[in-house]
């Protein structure tokens, strides 16, 4: 891909019958695991999971560097936190309502959501060096090479987290007559008229999975919240 006459290649052969490379998103297959029951990061918070068969982390999987390298082949785990405890905001940057708001995801805010990240990490770890890998993946991380206690560990997971593109909760959901929250469970907006909201800012919490189900159902329930309203 590196090479612009193959991106010419590829392409062509996308849009002559969507097939090839291009028709991947590059990750094919992925992988979810829950803490051990044990973990130390129950020491500090309760399950945050929606269930006992419910994911902590994610594995996603790339045949690809996750960032850009001039050269080489690389093999990509990205490791997800999908039953985050740490609760961002959103406020006003001023009173015109044009202006973008300010958004502070305050990611590894919380101890549970480092622990957890730190231990998922370690098990990434352990599962490429598998025997299955042997002369496939032939050296480790970039970052990693020079990493050998928890501590430089902990600072190397600080240091390249990121946001994973489902992010939920801007216009929370939470009981009637609830003080906290921006819509009920209607979906109406508190203290307003003849104004819903349908998407992922509803969601109170981060689904232990992928949102798209959760959004769907989301959709379906307000399709018919509002045909009964006006039926």
């Amino acid at each position: 891909f590196r090479d612009p006459s193959v991106q010419e290649q590829y392409l062509t052969q996308y849009e002559t019958n969507q097939t090839g490379p291009i028709g991947t998103s590059g990750n094919t297959f992925i992988y979810f695991g829950r803490l051990p029951h044990n973990s130390s990061a129950f020491e500090i918070s309760a399950d945050p999971s929606s269930g006992h068969n419910s994911p902590h982390y994610e594995f996603f999987f790339l045949n690809a560097a996750y960032v850009s390298e001039p050269t080489g082949n690389y093999f990509s785990c990205i490791v997800i936190n999908v039953s985050p405890t740490s609760r961002g905001n959103v406020s006003l940057q001023s009173s015109n309502p044009f202006d973008a708001p300010l958004i502070d995801a305050a990611l590894l805010s919380s101890q549970y959501d480092r622990l957890a990240l730190h231990e998922a990490t370690k098990q990434a770890l352990q599962f490429v060096e598998a025997p299955a890998w042997k002369d496939y993946i032939v050296s480790g991380d970039l970052g990693l090479q020079n990493v050998t206690t928890d501590a430089e560990l902990d600072q190397y997971i600080l240091g390249v987290s990121t946001v994973s593109w489902h992010g939920v909760g801007t216009a929370s959901m939470s009981p009637k007559g609830a003080k906290y929250g921006v819509v009920d469970p209607d979906l109406r907006v508190k203290d307003a008229s003849g104004l819903r909201v349908v998407d992922a800012s509803v969601l109170p919490y981060v689904p232990a999975g992928h949102p798209q189900a959760a959004v769907y159902i989301v959709a379906e329930r307000a399709a018919d919240l509002i045909k009964a309203y006006w039926t």
